[in-house]
């Protein structure tokens, strides 16, 4: 559980999600989709920027990879449960899709990272 401390951003991110579609705001919709657009930024950067942005390819250590899927598929499916809750399905499908690809982002990312380790 030491690995608890370098998570925490993840934490807040997740719990500012499940406020949002717990509330509806639209001030917390419009920070979770301005964080959902700065990460599929960040994420493609790293998935598809090649050696470039190879330092922002970094995992977070001792970080179980079941949490960084689990934080996925929760944000994943608060969005689709907000669509569904809310019945305003552009704001919410946009935050699940937006996740969804977040996380494949990611795998895609790993998976380039465990190559390159292997390779060295």
């Amino acid at each position: 559980m030491h690995w608890l401390r370098h998570v925490i951003i993840d934490l807040v991110v997740t719990a500012l999600v499940l406020a949002a579609v717990a509330t509806n705001l639209a001030f917390l919709r419009g920070l979770v989709l301005g964080y959902v657009v700065l990460m599929l930024l960040l994420k493609g950067a790293t998935a598809f920027g090649g050696g470039a942005v190879a330092g922002l390819r970094t995992k977070t250590p001792d970080v179980p990879t079941w949490f960084f899927h689990l934080m996925y598929a929760v944000n994943v499916g608060a969005g689709v449960a907000g669509a569904f809750i809310w019945m305003t399905p552009v704001w919410w499908w946009c935050i699940a899709g937006g996740w969804a690809l977040i996380w494949g982002l990611s795998i895609l990312s790993e998976r380039q990272a465990q190559a390159a380790r292997r390779t060295k």
